[in-house]
């Protein structure tokens, strides 16, 4: 066993390092690109009350930047290597993801906000494979309470 594959707690060989470093770069950029060129140059401000349109896209790309950052940097001090899962089949996966994205979005238009926002998050936390019921359970009930303090809070 070589000095790289000692169990230190850190992800050890350089090659996945790379990878990680590799995967971290092409999202945060992607992240970027996405808020400083195309969010202001496909969104407009109008005379409106309330908040802009830019507003929401912007909050979430800059969620996902520090989320990807965090992560990356998360990985690279404490994951070891052989603790880490990658799914079998991720293109399953990502389909999974998709079918129950599209049947919370019908549930959406179909059943109201509400009720559909509730449906979509427990579709999509059975999609990735969570089968712990509070865990599910607070997921959905999440999923629900979004929409009503957007819609009590008139956010």
């Amino acid at each position: 066993m070589s000095d790289r594959d000692a169990g230190d707690g850190r992800a050890g060989r350089p090659s996945q390092r790379a990878a990680l470093l590799t995967e971290t770069v092409i999202v945060a950029g992607a992240c970027l690109l996405a808020l400083f060129w195309i969010i202001p140059a496909e969104t407009m401000d109008q005379a409106q009350l309330g908040l802009s349109p830019r507003m929401m896209p912007m909050s979430c790309i800059a969620v996902i930047l520090v989320l990807t950052l965090g992560r990356c940097a998360l990985d690279m001090v404490f994951t070891s290597q052989a603790k880490r899962e990658t799914p079998r089949q991720p293109l399953r996966y990502a389909l999974l993801v998709m079918v129950a994205a599209a049947c919370g979005l019908t549930a959406i238009h179909q059943f109201g906000l509400l009720a559909g926002s509730v449906l979509l998050s427990l579709f999509v936390v059975l999609a990735i494979g969570e089968r712990r019921p509070l865990r599910i359970l607070a997921v959905a009930l999440a999923g629900g309470a979004v929409p009503m303090l957007i819609r009590t809070l008139g956010l």
